[in-house]
């Protein structure tokens, strides 16, 4: 038997289900902030991405806008006010480092570019007194199309080849805490919403279809028509590439959407 349904608005949040009593935005960066105590590095930056970029490149959407809408993503994690506004300030500089930025889908460990050719990046870096970044991505072992990504911030070069130093046993707790964030908050911080490659309404469809509900009642509850419920099911489709309801369910299970 379907779940009773409550009310939906595109304005309201979007509607997920919760693993952990705890907020995304309140237990992932006291999380962050231990490890970097722990490594002995100045800061840490997370963020749930999709492994490749390339087989999201659907719907006219090309990879090239892809990066462009990494730089802009919500659910970005810091463990540090600091951070954040680091992160938040290149973003604007990343236009010109697109290189690095397809590096990190390429590399498991990527050393960012700070030479000459980056100026921008390099002094917006040091201005908020980080002089090295380097990017540890690790793969999702509940989800093959989905990586953690940290990003970790170096206020001198001794902090940094402390962490080179001891990259086997750091490597080793990011796979730990990696799993934990994504057991407790993937459905919340999933990229594939984050991107806007799937829409939030898109989101609340699939979860519904997964609870059995029908068409009739998605419609009368979202206040869409049957074709509006329909074209969600459609982008769906094409977006997990499913060639049924069945297997629209199942895909969506796979990339951590349900």
């Amino acid at each position: 038997m379907s779940q009773a349904l409550r009310p939906y608005s595109p304005q309201s949040p979007e509607p997920t289900a919760e693993l952990s009593s705890v907020p995304a935005a309140a237990g992932i960066g006291p999380r962050l902030a231990r490890l970097r105590d722990q490594f002995g590095f100045a800061d840490l930056c997370y963020y749930y991405d999709l492994t490749t970029l390339d087989q999201w490149s659907v719907g006219g959407l090309e990879k090239a806008k892809l990066i462009k809408k990494m730089t802009k993503r919500r659910n970005l994690f810091t463990s540090s006010v600091a951070a954040r506004k680091l992160w938040q300030d290149q973003s604007r500089c990343y236009h010109s480092a697109e290189e690095d930025l397809q590096a990190m889908f390429d590399r498991p460990c990527h050393h960012w570019n700070l030479g000459p050719s980056q100026g921008p990046l390099r002094k917006s870096l040091y201005r908020h007194g980080y002089q090295h970044k380097l990017t540890l991505s690790i793969p999702c072992p509940l989800a093959t199309a989905m990586t953690g990504r940290f990003t970790l911030l170096f206020a001198n070069g001794d902090e940094h080849q402390q962490t080179l130093d001891s990259l086997e046993a750091l490597t080793a707790e990011l796979r730990l805490t990696n799993l934990q964030l994504s057991l407790d908050y993937s459905r919340d911080i999933n990229p594939l919403v984050d991107y806007n490659i799937i829409s939030p309404v898109s989101a609340y469809v699939l979860k519904l279809l997964a609870q059995g509900h029908s068409r009739d009642s998605m419609a009368q509850t979202m206040n869409l028509t049957l074709r509006g419920i329909d074209y969600h099911i459609g982008v769906l489709k094409q977006s997990l590439q499913a060639s049924n309801i069945a297997n629209l369910i199942d895909k969506g299970n796979k990339v951590r959407l349900l």
